[in-house]
């Protein structure tokens, strides 16, 4: 699947029939983001919810690259965690998603320090 995402050209389009599925896809920079639905599931929504995870992931790494994905990914499947739930979209703002995402780090920080004895 990947080789085939790689050799289209970029005015095609971003949705490819992959078995009883359709893949979504969208290039962002020297990022590919890659969502596999049903076929019954609305393809341009799935689109704009790519592009809300990729704000999300913007505004939580200050631009985010490969680097944050690889190296920073428990904070990634953080964004995601408040976004989704259960493969359903639950939240959609923007501020909200970024926002509980940090405070659940916090959190984890705190706890790791008081099970430290450094609080």
């Amino acid at each position: 699947m990947s080789t085939t995402l790689l050799k289209r050209q970029q005015q095609m389009c971003n949705f490819i029939t992959w078995r009883e599925y359709t893949v979504v896809y969208r290039r962002y920079a020297s990022l590919y983001f890659i969502f596999c639905t049903d076929n019954i599931d609305n393809e341009l929504i799935t689109l704009e919810i790519m592009h809300l995870l990729v704000r999300a992931l913007d505004r939580y790494f200050d631009s985010v690259c490969e680097l944050d994905l690889i190296y920073e990914f428990e904070r990634c499947y953080g964004i995601v965690d408040e976004m989704f739930m259960g493969g359903e979209l639950q939240e959609t703002v923007l501020t909200e998603i970024t926002t509980q995402a940090a405070e659940c780090e916090m959190d984890e920080l705190t706890r790791a320090l008081n099970e430290a004895n450094l609080l």
